[in-house]
């Protein structure tokens, strides 16, 4: 992207699992990210008069980082905020942002498996809440 221009898209997913059809489309509970230009005015608008989906709009990478997290289940959240509380316990310099936010690559690696900065920014979130 070139200057301050951000793209703007869709977040968009049904309300009831496992999802259904609409305009061509197969929207999943889980959601799907589409460019605003993915879309014509007449399909957006046949779409947000549909009750059972959930569309959201706005600057694309913020709705693909919505995502990842309305998307990690709540076991998944929980092993995060019980990680962080491991690196808060053990606390070492290595394994914290300059910022004094808990590294993403310290959490992947004691969990073992993919954590997004998106995951970690709500698990902190919600750590700090819980600790205050």
């Amino acid at each position: 992207m070139e200057g301050n221009v951000m793209a703007e898209g869709y977040f968009i997913r049904a309300k009831c699992k496992p999802g259904f059809r609409r305009d061509g489309r197969y929207f999943p509970a889980e959601g799907i990210m589409l460019a605003k230009t993915a879309l014509s005015d007449d399909a957006f608008n046949r779409l947000k008069t549909e009750p059972m989906l959930i569309i959201e709009y706005g600057d694309y990478e913020a709705l693909v980082e919505h995502a990842e997290v309305i998307n990690t289940s709540e076991q998944a959240m929980e092993e995060m905020i019980e990680v962080i509380g491991m690196l808060e316990a053990n606390r070492q310099d290595s394994d914290w942002t300059k910022d004094s936010e808990p590294k993403v690559e310290s959490i992947k690696a004691l969990l073992n498996r993919s954590v997004t900065a998106a995951q970690r920014n709500e698990a902190w979130k919600i750590y700090q809440r819980r600790v205050q």
